[in-house]
């Protein structure tokens, strides 16, 4: 740090350990990319990260060796390094790692050097970071078979949970009553055996995720059904250590707040309203011969069965007869790959509204696979979502504590509670926010009320009482008169649907992302008295104009309901002008691609405020500006880079305040914490925060109020400001000037 200036050798170094460069450990997004590997591993045991990235030999095993932190990263030349508390290993060598797995699940960790002639190699640590698995005699094929298999019987009576659903009423109010009694309910279910169900299944593939299990079978003609558990694993879905106590049974107990049964009553209102959907059905699987080596984990469990939506199902009405079926990442593959490849957005939006009837909140993008429809008679072909996983139809997230969780953590907001409304649809809506902006950019509030009212006028009431009688066993739909009230809040749901709808079209129409292709798009906006028109076109190679018979976008925005629009024109050579003379308009901001784009801005709106953002790298693009552009090309690639996971919503939520101190005593409070989110600004935008404590010892108050702005003047740079405000009968200790005062309180008049 001496060298050659002291001190100011020191500013390289103090900025690569605090601030940092791309590549290094302080840096912000690799700061992120370390929590997120962590997070992401909490729950498992026995978890080794590797890296490369100092050049050091170094291993870490922390927390009674249940996390393994290797560094081998000195192949080439080495830096000086120093032991930590936590490192039982370190040296600034030349060298590498050896991890060796051996069959009876044991791990070995070795580092060599090179010798000192240089010919080979020396070993200068090794260890054992995992032990032997437990041996196991018994083979996956010595299974006991269940007897009931060779009964002359279709069914059995049994309950989901063993044990007793009674809970105290204080239990069910601070927790919930949930369908807590449906899953400890002996009832009958019918028996599955795997070899009558398709033909000649074929189990062949485990999956599910941390709360499901999952089997994949195949029948004779290669189609593909999905065996799903009921009952969901709190051990998995819980991280370790807390998936070895207590917190387990008590996240198993909330697993009951979904209808173990509402699946099954879908299909038929979803064929009344046209949206694709599975044909789940419950069943039974004793352990069988048919389970072969999968016995040891599926046997002998209730499971939902149902075709797997994916690949080819022409035959089946309910998936589209669609020729191929594909992810939902396939697809937003495709329709930017080409102009041709088109979403059917008002099926996805009827898809999406009788989500809101059934109060089915989890939709996330993985939830849906998507049915290929070919050559629809305009040049196009279409997508329509299928539906899967109706884990969370008609759930019930009861109690006081579920309340507050929902009123006070972000992420307990879309939990929802089954109910005759809706509260809030920003909410309901929390899980599919990022499908949805991805998929539904055309729609006007026109649009989104033909499909609603397509739905009130189909789902009938006479379809709504059938889909629940006939698939809930009496038992059950009489059980806490559960199946008359779910009846009632379909019915008002759907008579309601048309507010709900307005809503949503609200909250998406806000802030609209259109995404371009990746070969070469025209596109025009053009600004009028009240609206904002976007129109798209392929882009001819030629002649480089609008291909106006490869039209894919055109809408129409209303500017009191649309703040902002963004335009990503992605790869390829994008053409982009924006017109029109308003008193009144839209921000719309062009996002340019890798490829040389061309901008030409003549639109102007009163104001002083520039209304036409021009985002790119900085390499050689053309761009005509007019008095409302904005150029904001930058270097920062991120910045001019469409992410479906962008989008976030705001929220409002209070923050209690409260503690002890030998001055004041306790002190209780209350505040709130306002964030609102904008267009690239990570983690936000801006940040409010209030709060007002009051001492009851001293009876002195506190207020404050801070707040924080990300990326004001630039991306690096925010602005953060605090106010703090105090009465006089505060507490202050002071105990005079230098180290040698004695410390003593004293009481000052």
């Amino acid at each position: 740090h001496l060298k050659p200036i002291p001190v100011v050798s020191s500013i390289p170094l103090i900025y690569r350990y605090t601030i940092g460069k791309q590549q290094d450990i302080a840096y912000a997004h690799f700061k992120e990319f370390k929590s997120a590997l962590i997070g992401a591993t909490k729950k498992y045991n026995n978890v080794i990260f590797i890296s490369g990235h100092d050049e050091i030999l170094q291993y870490s095993g922390v927390k009674r060796k249940s996390r393994h932190y290797i560094v081998s990263g000195a192949g080439s030349r080495a830096s000086k390094a120093a032991r930590g508390n936590e490192a039982q290993f370190v040296y600034g060598h030349t060298g590498y790692g050896q991890l060796d797995y051996y069959k009876n699940g044991s791990v070995w960790l070795k580092f060599y050097i090179p010798n000192e002639e240089g010919t080979g190699k020396q070993l200068v640590y090794e260890e054992k970071i995992r032990n032997a698995k437990p041996v196991n005699l018994k083979k996956d094929t010595e299974f006991q078979y269940n007897p009931i298999m060779e009964l002359d019987t279709d069914s059995i009576l049994t309950s989901i949970y063993s044990g007793d659903s009674i809970k105290s009423k204080t239990y069910q109010y601070l927790l919930g009553k949930h369908y807590r009694d449906i899953y400890f309910q002996p009832t009958r279910f019918p028996l599955l055996k795997l070899d009558t169900l398709f033909g000649n299944n074929v189990p062949y593939k485990q999956g599910g995720g941390f709360q499901t299990k999952a089997l994949r079978i195949t029948d004779d003609d290669d189609k593909e059904y999905v065996i799903r558990s009921l009952k969901k694993n709190a051990k998995d879905f819980l991280p370790y250590p807390f998936n070895k106590t207590f917190a387990v049974d008590l996240v198993k107990d909330q697993f009951t707040a979904a209808h173990p049964f509402a699946a099954m009553t879908v299909p038929p209102m979803a064929d009344a309203v046209n949206v694709y959907h599975t044909d789940p059905k419950l069943y039974y699987i004793p352990k069988q011969k048919g389970l072969g080596k999968y016995n040891r984990t599926f046997g002998d469990q209730l499971f939902l069965v149902e075709a797997r939506p994916d690949e080819d199902w022409r035959e089946k009405d309910a998936f589209g007869n669609s020729p191929e079926i594909v992810s939902t990442f396939d697809v937003y593959d495709e329709i930017t790959n080409s102009w041709k490849n088109r979403v059917d957005q008002p099926w996805t939006a009827r898809s999406r509204l009788f989500d809101f009837v059934i109060g089915d909140w989890d939709r996330h993008l993985d939830q849906w696979r998507w049915a290929f429809i070919p050559d629809t008679g305009d040049l196009k072909n279409i997508y329509r979502p299928i539906p899967r996983d109706r884990d969370q139809v008609y759930s019930k997230y009861d109690g006081l504590l579920s309340d507050l969780a929902r009123l006070t953590f972000p992420g307990f907001k879309q939990l929802q509670n089954f109910d005759y409304t809706i509260p809030n649809v920003k909410w309901m809506a929390q899980n599919g926010r990022w499908f949805d902006r991805a998929f539904l950019s055309e729609l006007t509030r026109e649009d989104w009320e033909k499909q609603a009212r397509f739905i009130q006028k189909n789902l009938t009431d006479d379809i709504i009482e059938k889909a629940i009688r006939e698939n809930f066993p009496p038992d059950v739909f009489t059980r806490n008169n559960d199946g008359v009230n779910i009846i009632a809040k379909i019915k008002k749901r759907r008579d309601d649907l048309l507010i709900y709808t307005n809503d949503f079209y609200e909250l998406l129409a806000k802030e609209v992302t259109v995404l371009g292709t990746n070969k070469g798009d025209y596109i025009i906006v053009e600004r009028l008295p009240e609206t904002t028109h976007v129109k798209m076109y392929k882009r001819s190679p030629i002649t480089k104009k609008a291909d106006l018979e490869k039209q894919y976008f055109d809408r129409v925005f209303v500017n009191k309901d649309t703040e902002a629009i963004n335009i990503y024109g992605l790869s390829g050579a994008d053409y982009m002008e924006v017109k029109g003379d308003t008193k009144k308009g839209t921000l719309v901001r062009l996002i340019g691609g890798p490829d040389v784009d061309e901008l030409v801005d003549v639109s102007h709106v009163r104001g002083g405020k520039k209304l036409t953002h021009f985002l790119d790298d900085k390499t050689e693009n053309i761009i005509k500006p007019g008095q409302e552009t904005k150029d904001k090309r930058s270097k920062f690639r991120l910045a001019n880079t469409y992410s479906i996971y962008e989008y976030a919503n705001d929220y409002v939520i209070p923050l209690p305040a409260f503690g002890s101190n030998p001055d004041d005593g306790l002190f209780l409070g209350l505040g709130i914490v306002y964030r609102k989110h904008g267009f690239k600004k990570i983690p936000f935008k801006e940040e409010h925060r209030i709060t007002g404590k009051i001492a009851l010892a001293t009876l002195s108050v506190d207020l404050n109020y801070n707040a924080t702005y990300n990326s004001i003047l630039g991306r690096n740079f925010g602005f953060y400001h605090e106010f703090i405000l105090k009465t006089p009968q505060f507490t202050v200790n002071y105990f005079g000037k230098g180290n040698e005062s004695p410390g003593e309180i004293r009481d000052i008049d």
